[in-house]
């Protein structure tokens, strides 16, 4: 038996983007006559991917060469159901994720090891292939963009790569977000030095080790503040191994400052934070963030849209028009209790109902608005329209979300205005 894996775009035990309709396909070349594929599916750590054995299951081949394949979706949904991931979004499961102060490891992503064996007989043969599978959960690629399921450029290896998971491009020497100083926001990151996997020739994924996040708070072109995080530990598994780091200047109120201890990004003055990711004593691990204080016309209270970006992780954006709240309670329905009464001198009874309405559920949205969108946050608002999970803040308060907008027209920015519209109906019901 001469046994070949077929699969080209994912032959990898890097991280890959997860909501592609991807089959592992193998075959026997040497045209053995095979009654099935037995294939064991496993869980375990970056160390050992076949740690524990999940479950068995006989797949047909077909053809001289014994073809076979199975749907890696399969498995992805298995291991991280919706319900769990949309819970850690929403905060049910740990403090809201967008306003994190600290390091937290991203917990929606789990891996799939499997092995193939050929049965002939009934008889069970030796291991003929493993293959190991780290999807990023909803991490995507549209079909005309004509991209790759593999991200090598957000390996944070070295100082000169993009690193953090977020779809804005590079400007030159760093990645450029807008906030406000009351913006909240994370952005991922991740951390893979326990997972020794060459990925390309003389790259090792090892090389994800770093330990620290430098913040540096500039103003005039000088550093007037610097603060540091820590990570306490690196993870041994897929499960975890993205980080959720502090990204709005909301987040950052409460960090205790070097240069000038009294420096605050809420109540100082800064023109932008800069965050960069490194290992104590051998330099940093990608291109920096920069923040830049949002200056744009904002007139009436903003909302703040975290949706979940093409590649899996948290982007955000701002919408500083009017927002509009809609209450949409027309499901209501009544149903009639009593024709009514009357009384002797032949008036009705009012205060007696003839109808009584129904216990019902409505709905709850918000109408938001943007005219100074750049290129880059037009772009952006595509991702969010096909967003599966979304949260929205406004009054200082996040809720679970997502963009029931159906229709949106792309146009580039130009010297006119070019207003964005959309609506987001929150994930809760109205009791009626």
């Amino acid at each position: 038996m001469n046994f070949t894996f077929l699969t080209q775009q994912i032959d990898t035990a890097a991280p890959v983007l997860g909501r592609q309709p991807t089959r592992l396909r193998w075959r026997d070349t040497d045209l053995d006559t095979i009654d099935a594929w037995l294939v064991k599916r496993y869980e375990g750590t970056f160390a050992n991917p076949f740690l524990n054995e999940r479950e068995q299951f006989y797949v047909s081949g077909y053809g001289t060469s014994n073809i076979a394949s199975i749907d890696l979706q399969d498995f992805l949904d298995v291991n991280t159901y919706d319900l769990s991931a949309s819970q850690f979004i929403s905060g049910l499961t740990q403090a809201t994720r967008p306003t994190a102060k600290a390091l937290i490891g991203s917990y929606v992503n789990l891996d799939s090891a499997f092995k193939i064996f050929s049965v002939t007989g009934g008889v069970v043969s030796a291991e003929l292939g493993s293959f190991v599978y780290r999807p990023i959960r909803d991490g995507k690629v549209q079909r005309p963009d004509r991209g790759t399921f593999i991200i090598p450029e957000y390996y944070p290896d070295s100082a000169t790569k993009q690193g953090f998971l977020t779809n804005r491009p590079v400007s030159t020497d760093h990645t450029r977000y807008d906030m406000a100083k009351e913006d909240e926001a994370v952005v991922s990151l991740l951390q893979l030095e326990n997972l020794d996997y060459a990925y390309e020739t003389g790259k090792n994924l090892n090389n994800c080790d770093w330990d620290r996040v430098y913040y540096g708070a500039y103003l005039n072109g000088a550093l007037v503040a610097s603060h540091t995080l820590s990570l306490s530990t690196a993870p041994l598994q897929w499960f975890g191994a993205p980080q959720d780091i502090p990204l709005g200047p909301y987040n950052m109120r409460g960090f205790v400052w070097s240069i000038d201890s009294t420096f605050d990004t809420q109540t100082s003055d800064w023109d932008y934070i800069e965050i960069q990711p490194g290992r104590s004593g051998s330099g940093f691990n990608s291109l920096p963030i920069r923040v830049f204080k949002d200056c744009r016309p904002q007139k009436h209270s903003p909302a703040q849209l975290m949706f979940i970006n093409d590649l899996g992780f948290p982007e955000y954006l701002r919408f500083n028009g009017r927002v509009v709240e809609k209450l949409d309670v027309g499901d209501r329905m009544t149903y009639e209790v009593a024709e009514g009464d009357e009384s002797y001198e032949g008036t009705f009874y009012l205060s007696l109902p003839q109808r009584i309405v129904a216990k019902s559920k409505g709905r709850q949205s918000l109408a938001l608005s943007e005219d100074f969108f750049t290129d880059t946050e037009r772009e952006l608002f595509k991702q969010a329209l096909t967003s599966r999970q979304c949260m929205v803040r406004f009054k200082g308060e996040w809720t679970a979300c997502f963009v029931s907008t159906s229709s949106y027209n792309h146009e580039e920015s130009a010297s006119r205005l070019l207003p964005i519209r959309c609506e987001v109906q929150f994930l809760y019901d109205l009791l009626c």
